[in-house]
């Protein structure tokens, strides 16, 4: 492509010859008109003053303007015994100059130019008011900047509606940056990348190869890692289950500890091989339309023997259907995340109630509980891995609320946590834009 250098000379270049050429010629037929009309009077105060013979040709013809008398030329005429020949009519007398040649002189408060030549016995001096010459430059001057005046803000829209056309070349750059996935390893750097940033571009192309290798070797340890853990928490798991069948009663708070415990780092490997998988993937663009209501409605269902057995009652308000683009599995572990917060940080006695509307062209899931909530400074740290908050004791990893921000990030939702503003208690809430019915072909 095109460099931006080679665009902006070229436009640059046409825009100042186009306002350039359009300026001189206002100002070449200013200027015209203006000498045009200064030269004529001259004329005419030559013929004026040619001699006796012609006054009559004093009135101006017609169509044309008289003489300013300010204009006017001081013409005089001495014999060589110094008796005038002619004098000119009206203005101020003025001192008759005593060598040839160009001189200012004052007369009645005005200066005048003057120029005396001498020859054939005569002396002739002819004058002229500085203050004519003065307002000749004036309007020459004013003929001048008046289209320059006009000009500049011309040439200024101009130039910036170039800048813009050559910054939404960058943009485009940055706006394809910009919606790369991460796995995404096609080369940036190709047709439509101006030349002097396409190093730039390259240099990007390889530290995105080095940050995906970086990120992919961190995926893959933690899926090993996890992995290879679940075979030994399996067998340890078993261990402790024949153990509690062969040890006395005495020991079953020991066992009872240590099942919990190997129950806890099962769980802790699942979502580490969880968040492995959603962390860094790719969004999702086109992934199957699932049912955002018969979601909820299978997560309230799997939810509520645990809330029966903690006393809390599970309640659901949901819309017939609300069709999204999501994988059911990362759905799931959202609605999961939020429910299981929520039953257990409810008090015994206390409610859950879980919502779903639709409007606006989004799908708004909520789960409200009636725990201790959590501080306002707090709350943003939760979707931080192993964070949890310091008034809602869980014996959780602190990795759900992770998982499900990754799971909403890849299919390009939102959550967000809140307390409540009528009692204690938190709200957690998932936006999905909702899929648009295709009309096409309908009438």
């Amino acid at each position: 492509m095109r460099s931006l250098r080679a665009s902006a000379l070229a436009g640059a270049t046409t825009l100042l010859l186009a306002v350039g050429a359009a300026s001189l010629g206002i100002v070449y037929f200013a200027a015209r008109g203006e000498a045009a009309a200064f030269l004529d009077g001259q004329l005419r105060q030559v013929a004026l003053n040619a001699g006796s013979g012609v006054d009559g040709a004093r009135d101006a013809p017609d169509g044309v303007d008289p003489q300013d008398s300010e204009d006017a030329l001081s013409v005089w005429i001495w014999r060589a015994d110094g008796s005038p020949v002619r004098g000119p009519d009206g203005g101020p007398s003025l001192p008759r100059l005593g060598a040839p040649g160009y001189a200012t002189v004052v007369a009645a408060g005005e200066r005048w130019r003057a120029f005396v030549a001498e020859g054939s016995g005569r002396t002739v001096q002819v004058a002229q008011r500085v203050a004519v010459r003065d307002k000749l430059a004036r309007e020459t001057a004013a003929a001048a900047a008046v289209p320059l005046l006009v000009a500049l803000p011309l040439l200024w829209a101009l130039s910036l509606a170039w800048a813009a056309a050559l910054s939404r070349r960058l943009g485009r750059v940055a706006t394809a940056i910009g919606a790369r996935d991460l796995e995404d390893d096609a080369p940036l750097a190709g047709a439509g990348v101006p030349r002097e940033i396409a190093p730039l571009v390259s240099a990007m192309d390889a530290l995105a190869g080095r940050l995906r290798e970086a990120l992919g070797a961190q995926r893959r340890f933690v899926a090993d890692a996890a992995h290879e853990l679940r075979t030994p928490l399996a067998a340890l798991q078993i261990q402790v289950d024949n153990l509690a069948a062969e040890s006395p009663d005495s020991a079953a708070p020991a066992i009872s500890d240590l099942r919990r415990g190997v129950a806890r780092a099962s769980g802790l490997v699942a979502s580490l091989l969880r968040l492995a998988r959603l962390e860094g993937a790719p969004r999702r663009k086109g992934a199957a339309s699932v049912d955002l209501a018969e979601a909820i409605r299978a997560a309230v269902a799997d939810a509520t023997p645990v809330a029966d057995a903690r006393g809390v009652e599970l309640a659901l308000d949901a819309v017939d259907a609300a069709p999204v683009r999501a994988e059911v599995e990362d759905l799931r572990a959202i609605l999961d995340n939020f429910l299981d917060n929520a039953v257990k940080h409810c008090p015994p006695g206390g409610a859950v109630e879980a919502s779903l509307s639709a409007q606006g062209g989004v799908a708004t899931a909520t789960v409200r509980d009636e725990g201790p909530g959590v501080p306002e400074a707090e709350l943003p740290q939760l979707f931080e891995r192993f964070r949890r908050g310091s008034r809602r004791a869980s014996d959780g990893a602190g990795l759900g609320l992770a998982i499900a921000a990754a799971a909403a990030a890849r299919h390009g939702m939102s959550i967000d946590l809140a307390n409540r503003p009528d009692r204690p208690g938190l709200v957690a809430t998932l936006r999905a834009p909702l899929v648009q019915p295709d009309i096409r072909g309908t009438t």
